[in-house]
């Protein structure tokens, strides 16, 4: 979510307004959404990183041929280049 946040076109307020029991500010930023999912995440035990659900990054390339394989590529907001999603691998490490 923080990788299309910069793609955001007011989707990432409508469901912050949904899932917040507060409503978003006038000056909302998409990055508010993304943080108040990793504060859900963190109060329903999901796990913050992939090294703590075991992923190692030996495991990078085939998890990002394998990505860019999905046909979730096409229809991503931003457009997504195999760097780009090893550099979110990394980044969620």
């Amino acid at each position: 979510m923080d990788f299309n946040a910069l793609a955001d076109t007011g989707k990432y307020r409508k469901i912050y307004n949904y899932i917040s029991p507060t409503p978003a500010a006038d000056d909302f930023e998409p990055i508010e959404l993304v943080s108040l999912l990793r504060e859900l995440n963190a109060e329903f035990g999901i796990p913050a990183s992939l090294k703590e659900t075991g992923v190692t990054p030996d495991k990078f390339d085939a998890m990002a041929d394998d990505a860019m394989k999905s046909s979730n590529i096409a229809v991503n907001p931003r457009a997504t280049t195999k760097k780009d999603v090893l550099a979110l691998y990394e980044k969620a490490l």
